[in-house]
């Protein structure tokens, strides 16, 4: 094996410092890379954890939502239960006599006497 030329290591040389600059190049790139990806990662995850809570917000205020609902469906099934029979054509709207309440006297006492 031959001395090699003084032209031909300085050229080496410089394409070894080339390679060496490139390698440091491509180690900040991964390293930029890197922390982009763990950026847009972490976004991502606090993304879904504040929809996980919108979602666990919506269900409660519908099930408040449903629950008030059932509760005034259940009132006013309550009155229309206690509501008195509509009077049909005919018929007088005055209680019929004789259904064991003397004529005025009802919870609030006689009409003579408050």
């Amino acid at each position: 094996m031959g001395a090699r030329h003084p032209a031909e290591v300085e050229r080496l040389q410089r394409r070894l410092d080339e390679l060496e600059s490139r390698v440091r190049s491509l180690r900040m790139s991964r390293r930029v890379l890197l922390d982009l990806l763990r950026r847009v990662h972490d976004h991502g995850r606090r993304r879904i954890q504040h929809l996980e809570a919108e979602v666990a917000r919506l269900r409660a205020r519908n099930r408040a939502y449903a629950l008030r609902l059932w509760e005034q469906n259940r009132v006013l099934a309550r009155l229309g239960a206690r509501e008195a029979p509509v009077p049909g054509p005919g018929s007088s709207p005055e209680p019929a006599p004789g259904n064991g309440v003397p004529a005025g006297n009802g919870p609030y006492g006689s009409k003579e006497h408050p």
